[in-house]
């Protein structure tokens, strides 16, 4: 039985976490949060491995996790129908990443709210990997997400509905 692995991830501010909980309860697929998983295997926050290693090696660590996911689903999967993995859209743009992600259903979350909702979600995130949250007037931090959102709008759109 060929077992379905789902991909969900989306845009900042889109409620990726609890799209993917209720899509992984829906189907009965087992659930993996990648960074959680990452920081299982290492032991360090994912914070702590970008800053002591630079995103490159965070970007590897996703990579080997969904590598391991191809090779072997059924570690993951268990006895669920599927998998569901929760990521950031981090993934979609490493191109090894992406390979690998090519081979499961890709789930855009967010594709159908407004940037005023986007920016209204991302905008109450505590500790965001994103440093322009983080630091600034709320106009710089908004113009900031403008421009972050066209990049992902461009990219999302360039996968053609995947």
């Amino acid at each position: 039985m060929n077992k379905q692995i789902t991909l969900v991830t989306g845009y900042l501010g889109a409620p990726i976490r609890e799209h993917s909980i209720n899509f992984a309860k829906a189907s009965n697929f087992s659930l993996l949060d990648l960074d959680e998983e990452i920081v299982k295997k290492d032991g360090r926050s994912i914070i702590r491995i970008c800053m002591m290693m630079g995103e490159h090696e965070y970007r590897n660590k996703e990579y080997d996790i969904l590598n391991e996911i191809k090779e072997n689903p059924n570690k993951f999967i268990g006895d669920k129908e599927g998998l569901v993995v929760m990521c950031g859209d981090g993934v979609l743009y490493d191109e090894m990443s992406k390979a690998l992600a090519d081979n499961f259903d890709i789930r855009i979350c967010g594709d159908d709210m407004s940037e005023e909702e986007l920016w209204q979600n991302a905008k109450t995130i505590q500790n965001s990997y994103h440093a322009f949250l983080n630091f600034g007037s709320e106009e710089d931090k908004r113009a900031k997400f403008h421009d972050f959102y066209q990049r992902q709008k461009a990219f999302y759109d360039s996968l053609g509905g995947k």
